[in-house]
């Protein structure tokens, strides 16, 4: 699912209040480029970030997995759903 529409329909508090936590404030904040998301979950200012799979390797690279300052596996989330694929099919060629 996109996350402007988690943001728009208020998913993760909404999964927040029936699992128990009523009243949580998610705060979703726009970066101009995947580097800059990277940089704000390496220096704590975040606690997830949604980006590319090719930050989150170098996310990875950078921390071998680890923030030692944290002590704690880094959070992302990356998909590659959001690139557009289409199918061409050949004239005469049936599938």
């Amino acid at each position: 699912m996109p996350t402007f529409i988690m943001e728009t329909i208020g998913l993760i508090e909404a999964h927040a209040a029936k699992l128990g936590t009523s009243g949580l404030k998610v705060e979703w904040v726009t970066f101009n480029g995947g580097g800059a998301a990277t940089d704000a979950l390496l220096a704590d200012a975040v606690d997830m970030v949604n980006t590319g799979v090719g930050n989150m390797l170098l996310l990875w690279d950078r921390t071998r997995g680890r923030r030692p300052d944290a002590g704690r596996d880094p959070d992302g989330v990356a998909a590659d759903a959001g690139h557009v694929g289409f199918l061409r099919q050949s004239p005469g060629h049936h599938a």
